[in-house]
């Protein structure tokens, strides 16, 4: 009997406990939830640089961006972009963040884009609008998506 008590008590501690874990990890404020915006702004800052990994590894493996799919594409693209006007600049504003599937996050908003060949030629200006499809990872987000037009 007095085996039947401590084993009672046991299961009793034992459930008290995993009681008090669970309050405590309810009490506990969410992680920070990542801003979806700073992928964005490290997205003009590596173009900007000419940083060509930088720029492809902001992206998932399988990206969807306007005109193809993949790192490879993305690779491609920048790299003779990059190379054709070594002088850029990319601000993006005014996103609008929606919730979309599987967690993912939907942003719209402008951009402006100046370029020019060499330092003693006129900034060539453009604008357009531009989307983005964004997937949760660990620590922030990668661009799944990313389509751009431009007038």
């Amino acid at each position: 009997e007095q085996k039947a008590l401590e084993r009672q008590a046991a299961e009793q501690a034992r459930v008290a406990a995993e009681a008090d874990r669970r309050r405590e990890a309810e009490s506990k404020p969410a992680p920070p939830v990542a801003d979806p915006n700073n992928v964005v702004a490290r997205l003009t800052h590596v173009y900007g640089q000419g940083d060509l990994e930088g720029l492809v590894s902001l992206f998932t493996a399988d990206a969807q961006v306007s005109g193809g799919r993949g790192k490879a594409f993305i690779r491609g693209d920048y790299a003779a972009f990059f190379a054709q006007y070594p002088y850029r600049q990319l601000q993006i504003k005014g996103l609008n963040w929606q919730a979309g599937k599987d967690g993912r996050l939907v942003g719209t908003g402008s951009l402006a884009l100046k370029t020019r060949q060499n330092s003693e030629e006129a900034w060539w200006n453009a604008t357009g609008t531009i989307r983005f499809e964004l997937l949760p990872v660990a620590g922030g987000y990668k661009i799944s998506g990313m389509e751009h037009k431009i007038y």
